[in-house]
């Protein structure tokens, strides 16, 4: 029996499982060895077309989207698990209007996950997905990155079944999108990077799960508003010029999982986080009227089990409140300051990680964390000068009765 007989011969689940290996341009090839094998290549359950692997190859990338073109036409329908799509749109709007018509036979197989990737050369006004996207009652995820294009998402239009919503370095020219993603009723999870052309972002979805915004740098966003009963995961990563115009409003009472980077914004409203397991802040202060917002912040984490701070995180509490010290030598403040504080967090937390700067502010935190954390079963320490005075000595003494375990690390 010849190779191409065995190969032909297999289940069909183990023949897309092989073909699932290989990159589209060598299913091509296979496909033209036979006919047995290019109806294997055609009713594999997943298209990947990525044009930006070849961006010199001008001819190739138009034989390769002829093929994946006529892959779909073949299938007649036959479901479609996932189709990537990454093309560069250099010349005209032909390749534009043709990816529309691939994305239209990939619903007419009922595809599930569609992942877009496109670029351009040339300025053009927008990009708009096919209606027929919105309808899909198949998709379950979307991913999108579009090199910032413009992209109309149409306001009246809802995803049907959409559970994973993924948007990458686009321009929004609608500002109805925050109201059209809180209306999918079965989306659990959204993934914003460098999404532009929103100035207010409110978000209300009773289903969403896991939430992420991440700007290295966006002037437009002021208001971010994001509300979930279900939310347990929520990733912010912002960074601005002016904070005093941008706030900050969490309503998510199941939330798990806390991580913010970033700037601190001029108005936060996070409400009480009772359900946190681990939380990481990793925050700056670019005004100091920002500087107060920082405490309220920890007062939002009610409990917590896993506790992240970034050394700037801490340094900004220094501009919190005056203390009562005579000494202008002193930088930090006491554990009687963080006592004050009143984290009740601190009860709830069995894993600690926490930076050293060269001031007293961080050590007075981790003693204090030492002393009152009950839970606590680890607290691991990052120095990158030479420690405190009596810093070893102090560890040990005041540790509480469960003894955690203190790990020094040198960065």
């Amino acid at each position: 029996m010849s190779d191409e007989s065995m190969f032909s011969n297999l289940p069909e689940h183990i023949i897309h499982h092989i073909l699932s290996f290989l990159g589209m341009a060598d299913i091509v090839r296979l496909s033209f060895t036979s006919k047995s094998c290019r109806e294997s290549c055609v009713y594999i359950s997943s298209l990947d077309f990525d044009a930006l692997q070849y961006p010199t190859l001008r001819g190739f990338q138009d034989q390769l989207m002829n093929i994946c073109e006529r892959f779909l036409f073949l299938r007649n329908g036959r479901k479609l698990s996932r189709l990537c799509v990454h093309s560069q749109f250099i010349e005209n709007r032909t390749e534009c209007s043709r990816v529309v018509t691939m994305l239209n036979m990939a619903v007419g197989c009922d595809v599930e996950f569609l992942d877009l990737e496109f670029s351009q050369e040339e300025e053009w006004e927008m990009f708009s997905l096919p209606i027929c996207i919105f309808h899909c009652g198949s998709l379950k995820s979307l991913t999108i990155n579009m090199h910032c294009l413009n992209l109309k998402f149409p306001s009246a239009l809802r995803f049907s079944n959409l559970q994973s919503l993924s948007l990458k370095s686009i321009w929004l020219v609608d500002e109805c999108f925050g109201e059209s993603v809180s209306c999918c009723k079965f989306l659990r999870e959204l993934w914003l990077e460098n999404v532009c052309g929103i100035e207010n972002l409110t978000i209300e979805n009773s289903n969403l799960e896991r939430f992420s915004i991440l700007y290295s740098y966006h002037p437009e966003l002021c208001h971010l508003n994001i509300s979930g009963q279900k939310l347990n995961e929520i990733n912010v990563e912002w960074r601005f010029k002016s904070p005093l115009s941008k706030s900050v409003k969490i309503s998510a009472p199941n939330l798990r999982y806390l991580k913010w980077v970033g700037y601190i914004t001029g108005h936060n409203c996070l409400g009480s986080l009772m359900h946190l397991e681990r939380v990481e802040l990793f925050l700056q202060c670019r005004d100091l009227d920002t500087t107060q917002e920082l405490p309220n912040i920890f007062r939002s984490v009610i409990s917590t089990k896993d506790l992240h701070l970034h050394k700037h995180s801490i340094m900004n509490l220094h501009n919190y409140d005056p203390l009562p010290i005579s000494s202008e030598n002193m930088s930090g403040f006491d554990k009687v300051y963080w006592q004050s504080q009143h984290l009740e967090f601190i009860h709830q937390l069995e894993s600690v990680s926490i930076e050293l700067l060269d001031g007293e502010t961080e050590l007075e935190l981790a003693i204090y964390i030492l002393e009152h954390a009950t839970k606590l079963k680890k607290m691991v320490i990052f120095y990158s000068l030479s420690l405190p005075s009596g810093f070893i000595s102090r560890i040990g003494k005041d540790r509480m009765s469960s003894s955690p375990v203190v790990v020094l690390k040198k960065i």
